[in-house]
């Protein structure tokens, strides 16, 4: 059966009738899947999601007590206004793609170079639904709680979207926030299913590294009247390697990975050039910091040991999340008191990073994973590969958590 079908309004509704959500109303759970279809299609790379940031707000225009706070680059702000309330809640969802070209083969697959590779079309889909299920049922949720959507551009790159809206301090004036949401979709678990991270690091903190390494050309018949930087460069990546296997206490999480090795053009002529490129992966920034010193260390003992110039060149990434133990427990007891409708995993940190570490600058976060995965062949096509999906299941199953565990959410 064509992959299509699945998303197809009678199977959407089928699988609707199926699930018996509690908390979304059918017309919503057919919207989410909608969508995901509508924004699946119109995939915009970072700093370019103008077309997105326009349908989202068109979509939230017409939702009943939704007031657009703000729209400018880095994001989108709506709130549910709720004259009444005494704590704020705020929910990411992050909106740009990747530079990926699709492989899907879907009737609604990207129209552009572009692919919603990493899920957040279906981020985009879940925040909606939430949006006009609590503002549509306003009695089922908390009156002392008024409930903010950001829809963020840039999570994918750097500089970050979400950095940049906590630095021009416009998203902090509307607050104080009790508490803010995020969630990310992951083929690593089954559609419907919900991967409770832990608290305390939740995801890693990334950084990027570029060595530029400066030898002398040569011809291939002659290496003797050059200075070989490719050679070199091999020395490198084998001593940052022995470092970051061997220099540290085995419980001391740490990835160095390289990404890139670059020289040359032709197969007869020594180059003068060769660059190395990759990343680190973190918990805490006393390990980036001894892994990055020593890393600085290795490249200058190696240049003066083959008389060569090496530039080292760091660039921090995203802090680790920290996701707040009380929210833990309290998603995981509402997860336990709806086991019948909701499966859940409990997961270890997750080795990637991400933006939504900077909201925590404002309150405390809770960020946790989303089953995408329809089977054990969709779980083997990982988040940034041309083939990721998000089965419907997994979208609607996504919105009838939030919802369900906001309208029992108790911050007293």
């Amino acid at each position: 059966m064509n992959i299509s079908s699945d998303y197809k309004l009678a199977n959407v509704q089928a699988l609707i009738q199926e699930l018996e959500p509690k908390y979304l109303s059918t017309e919503v759970a057919l919207k989410i899947v909608a969508n995901y279809r509508f924004f699946h299609q119109l995939p915009e790379p970072a700093w370019t999601e103008l077309k997105t940031r326009r349908a989202i707000k068109e979509r939230l225009e017409t939702y009943a007590h939704v007031e657009i706070l703000f729209d400018y680059e880095p994001g989108l702000l709506a709130r549910i206004v709720n004259p009444s309330a005494k704590l704020k809640i705020l929910y990411r969802a992050d909106i740009d793609a990747l530079p990926i070209k699709e492989e899907t083969g879907l009737d609604f697959a990207s129209k552009n170079d572009a692919m919603h590779a990493c899920g957040h079309d279906g981020h985009i889909s879940v925040a909606l639904a939430l949006v006009e299920t609590i503002a549509s049922n306003p009695e089922n949720f908390s009156k002392d709680i008024e409930y903010y959507f950001i829809f963020q551009a840039s999570e994918e790159n750097l500089p970050s979207g979400a950095k940049t809206l906590i630095e021009d301090r416009l998203l902090a004036k509307f607050g104080p926030y009790e508490l803010i949401l995020g969630s990310h979709f992951t083929p690593q678990i089954m559609a419907g299913q919900i991967g409770v991270l832990p608290s305390g690091p939740a995801t890693t903190a990334n950084g990027f590294f570029k060595v530029s390494i400066e030898g002398i050309s040569a011809h291939s018949s002659q290496p003797q009247n050059g200075n070989n930087p490719i050679l070199i460069a091999c020395q490198l990546v084998e001593a940052w390697e022995r470092f970051a296997l061997n220099g540290f206490d085995p419980k001391e999480y740490r990835v160095m990975t390289i990404c890139q090795l670059n020289s040359g053009t032709v197969q007869n002529q020594i180059p003068a050039r060769a660059e190395v490129a990759g990343s680190i992966r973190v918990l805490n920034s006393e390990t980036e910091e001894k892994l990055i010193t020593g890393m600085a260390r290795l490249a200058k003992g190696i240049a003066v040991t083959n008389d060569a110039e090496i530039s080292f060149r760091y660039q921090p990434g995203h802090p680790a999340v920290h996701n707040d133990s009380r929210i833990r427990e309290k998603i995981i007891a509402y997860l336990e008191s709806n086991s019948a409708s909701h499966e859940f995993i409990l997961e270890d940190f997750w080795s990637a990073s991400e933006d939504f570490s900077y909201y925590q600058e404002l309150a405390p976060v809770y960020y946790i994973h989303l089953g995408s995965a329809k089977d054990s062949e969709a779980m083997k096509y990982s988040n940034h590969h041309p083939k990721f999906l998000i089965d419907p299941k997994g979208l609607i199953m996504a919105a009838e958590f939030w919802a369900g565990f906001l309208a029992n959410l108790d911050l007293s």
